[in-house]
């Protein structure tokens, strides 16, 4: 989560899109990553 918040990682990512969506779900954006690299794994 450290380097979410670097515009230089993962430049092209649309930060306000995810966050958006983590609002959407009504998670945390650490929680939706934690699913996320859980299921790429």
């Amino acid at each position: 989560m450290k380097k979410f918040k670097d515009k230089k990682f993962a430049a092209k990512c649309d930060r306000a899109l995810i966050l958006r969506g983590c609002e959407m779900l009504g998670m945390e954006v650490s929680e939706v990553a934690e699913i996320c690299i859980r299921i790429g794994n």
